[in-house]
């Protein structure tokens, strides 16, 4: 560039600067200078950089995203035809690569990024940004090995370049994909991986204590994963305690550990929070805890409100999906199926008005179709719903989970055909799921069977062992059901005061999970005792309670089934169909 044009151009990029700083900023008169400079006959790297601020002022500034679009596409065309290596060009192609992602373009984004992995290994910030935006987009298409893989190649490059704290964020991300692929002992090893590198810790404390954040999450959710709600209690305790340390730390605190050069935010420091508040959602459903779980689920809703108004975000949405899931499975167990329709209709409003969620949630929301239609007497409905939620997914887990309700349905119909063929996929002999509080809920229905054919030693001898293994891990809906239906087992063989003490433990324990139907189970199986015992009087207390229980928990059902939203259940293929209350 001649002297002349140096001048021009330094001029012409400072007027550039000084109208988008101004306040307000003057886009226009600043987006003038900069096509000013591309008048001027300029090196393919200075020309690719005008594009490239051009680009990035009208993606920022403006609404004209096709015209900034063209602007890095040509920074982009330019630095791939002259070889240009710096950082403006990583940066245009990861701006590039969620823009095609957003239209859904996935084969232009992978495309980009692995143009831009292939050259960007001198820039460790970039090059480590790029894996990782390339293995997001492998995870979310369910392409797990090779998702596994770029976060290896990243694991690999962060322990070359020596910066450890990459090296745990791509140790972090490389677990969560074995986890979701069920890859326990691969998962469990990269676990151990992370726990030795945060013990030899020796970096700035601040970035520390914000990767304790994501490997105890980790923790949390494998145990989870694996039903055991107990084992994941103390970790729970330390991730809740670790999210106050990183709420406190300043603004200026983790900008000063960032600014290195190699290091960048994974994840903003409140949606770690949020992320917190839905395990911690996720550890009370799962150990029967449904009042404490609709409470923190709330807390959840409200908080990722707060940030969506600020600035949209996918995982958000994903999280909000997810804890309304949760809430709609805790209020069927307290009998209001109207609220949980209700909330089925939310979830299915955040699908349609997103397609991927709709894409990676419609199984579960089909599951949970299932499970309002059957809490409803809806049967040959949730059969349906359950099914196309098998059809549809993927996840081994999900199928046993389905095939566990299928199990329940098929027994409260009484119905003989099928079942066997239903009991071989969730024989506790050969579980095809690692989850304890699944395998527990397996030996449930089996002993179940074994009372409902009066074999009621072996049916003792099931539910007893569900009471032990779910005291183990503090699934207490698993633990009072089975204490109820050992009480009726002791009933049949007059065995009272056994039968009294055991429907008192349960009575316990449901005042703790609010399942109403075990309740009820639990009442009636009362009644039948002090009618035996001749205790008119707490029969008649007994009757009353159910009685009471019984009517509004038919009212409710009731009103369900007059709710638009109930026109749900019947959908099964094609697009979620609309109804005027939700729209």
């Amino acid at each position: 560039m001649m002297a002349s044009q140096e001048s021009c151009y330094i001029a012409l990029l400072g007027l550039a600067e000084h109208f988008r700083s101004s306040s307000p900023p003057d886009i226009l008169k600043c987006i003038q200078c900069l096509q000013a400079v591309l008048t001027i006959k300029l090196p393919p790297k200075v020309e690719a950089r005008t594009h490239f601020q051009i680009g990035s002022v009208l993606h920022t500034y403006t609404k004209n995203l096709d015209l900034a679009i063209q602007h890095l596409e040509q920074a982009w065309n330019i630095s791939c035809k002259s070889k240009i290596d710096d950082d403006f060009v990583f940066k245009a192609a990861s701006t590039l690569a969620d823009h095609y992602l957003s239209q859904g373009w996935k084969h232009l984004s992978i495309s980009i990024l692995k143009s831009s992995v292939e050259v960007s290994q001198n820039s460790v910030f970039w090059h480590c940004r790029l894996l990782f935006q390339l293995a997001q987009i492998y995870m979310s298409e369910g392409m797990y090995e090779p998702s596994n893989k770029l976060l290896g190649i990243g694991v690999d490059y962060a322990r070359m370049t020596s910066t450890k704290y990459n090296e745990v964020l791509f140790l972090t991300s490389r677990c969560l994909v074995l986890f979701i692929d069920k890859n326990f002992p691969d998962g469990i090893d990269v676990l151990e991986q992370i726990h030795s590198v945060l013990d030899d810790w020796e970096g700035d404390i601040s970035q520390k204590t914000y990767l304790e954040g994501f490997f105890l999450v980790l923790k949390v959710c494998h145990h989870l994963a694996l039903g055991r709600v107990k084992t994941a209690e103390p970790f729970l305790k330390r991730l809740q305690k670790n999210i106050l340390e990183v709420m406190c730390l300043s603004p200026d605190t983790m900008d000063r550990a960032l600014k290195t050069g190699t290091a960048f935010s994974w994840m903003p420091k409140n949606h770690l929070r949020v992320l917190v508040y839905a395990v911690t959602v996720m550890h009370h459903m799962q150990g029967g805890c449904v009042n404490k779980a609709l409470k923190y689920a709330e807390k959840t809703l409200v908080e990722i409100s707060k940030q969506k108004t600020a600035k949209r975000s996918h995982f958000l949405d994903v999280l909000e999906v997810m804890c309304i899931e949760h809430m709609v499975m805790c209020e069927i167990v307290a009998g209001r199926n109207c609220r949980a329709l209700n909330l089925i209709s939310q979830v299915r409003l955040l699908c349609t008005n997103h397609s991927t969620l709709l894409e990676l949630h419609s199984p579960q929301l089909h599951t949970l179709l299932g499970l309002y239609a059957m809490a409803v007497d809806c049967f040959a409905d949730a059969e349906l719903q359950f099914k196309t939620a098998m059809d549809l997914s993927v996840n081994e887990e999900l199928k046993t989970f389905l095939n566990l309700n299928l199990a329940v349905l098929y027994i409260t119909e009484n119905r003989k055909s099928g079942m066997n063929d239903l009991l071989m996929n969730i024989n506790p002999a050969n579980f095809p799921s690692c989850s304890q509080s699944m395998k527990t809920a397996a030996y449930l229905i089996f002993g179940l069977l074994e009372l409902l054919e009066g074999r009621y030693n072996d049916a003792t001898k099931f539910f007893k062992e569900v009471v032990k293994m779910a005291n183990a891990e503090y699934t207490r809906r698993l633990t009072s059901c089975s204490l109820v239906l050992l009480g009726h087992v002791y009933l049949t063989q007059d065995m009272r005061q056994e039968c009294l003490g055991i429907l008192t433990a349960a009575m316990e324990l449901i005042c703790t999970t609010g399942d109403v139907l075990v309740r009820l189970r639990a009442l009636s199986v009362f009644k039948e005792l002090y009618k035996i015992s001749l205790d008119a009087q707490s029969e008649a207390k007994s009757s009353e309670t159910h009685s009471s229980l019984s009517e509004a928990l038919v009212l409710d059902r009731s009103q369900a089934l007059k709710m638009p939203e109930h026109s749900l259940v019947y959908w099964t293929s094609g697009d979620v169909p609309p109804y005027s209350s939700c729209d």
